[in-house]
């Protein structure tokens, strides 16, 4: 069977190093409907009974209805969309959680219309899910580099920037990119809007005497910066 991962960028973590005769890694949006205005147009044509419309998405949409088994990350975000799009899907599509679950995603909906899978024990438990646990695809780093920093810290804020910055004060030549959730700011850490190429994160990752990460209190299965 082949695999489609939609994912809302094909750059984003190491997903790019898939072995493309397993599966193939598509954007989920057409790269033409990323800018903000279009964004807001193409909010307006859901709105108005044109959910399904191509062009908003990647060439993907021309194989739903074949044998092809679609698996949507978590942070293609809102499914609602999605779900409208597959409704002519041949193989029921399946959503995979690589991060929490939280109140806004609305399982219960989810699972009318996907299979739900995720990377947590907890939440497989709590929400009666599906478990596959978090995977690591890439090359093998040459670890020859001269070390930089004391410690890398990549990740999205999601509510942990006070612990952060209490990390940052106490190591001496720290490398952290902090993707804010909203309009939220620190003194001592450059908030970013984008996150960061993941070829240039594995750059400084090699130069770093320690990966940090901050877990949540509910997660207690191995993240991506574990299998770094």
């Amino acid at each position: 069977m082949k695999y489609i991962v939609l994912v809302p960028n094909k750059k984003w973590a190491n997903l790019k190093y898939f072995d493309s005769s397993v599966a193939e890694i598509c954007d989920v949006y057409s790269t033409q409907s990323i800018n903000f205005i279009i964004r807001i147009f193409r909010k307006l044509l859901y709105f108005i009974g044109f959910g399904k419309n191509k062009a908003f998405y990647e060439d993907w949409t021309n194989r739903i209805e074949s044998d092809v088994q679609f698996i949507i990350f978590d942070s293609c975000r809102p499914y609602h969309r999605l779900r409208r799009v597959f409704n002519r899907a041949k193989i029921r599509p399946i959503v995979y959680f690589w991060n929490p679950i939280c109140k806004r995603d609305n399982i219960k909906y989810l699972k009318k219309y996907f299979t739900v899978f995720t990377y947590s024990t907890f939440d497989s438990i709590n929400y009666n899910l599906n478990y596959n646990p978090t995977f690591y695809v890439g090359p093998i780093l040459s670890l020859t580099q001269e070390i930089e920093y004391d410690g890398v810290f990549v990740g999205r804020n999601k509510n942990r920037l006070v612990k952060l910055e209490k990390l940052y004060k106490q190591l001496c030549n720290p490398y952290f990119y902090v993707v804010k959730d909203h309009l939220e700011h620190s003194e001592l850490i450059e908030l970013k809007s984008d996150n960061i190429d993941y070829n240039e994160y594995l750059k400084v990752l090699v130069k770093s005497k320690a990966i940090i990460e901050i877990v949540f209190t509910d997660n207690a299965d191995y993240t991506l910066r574990t299998m770094e």
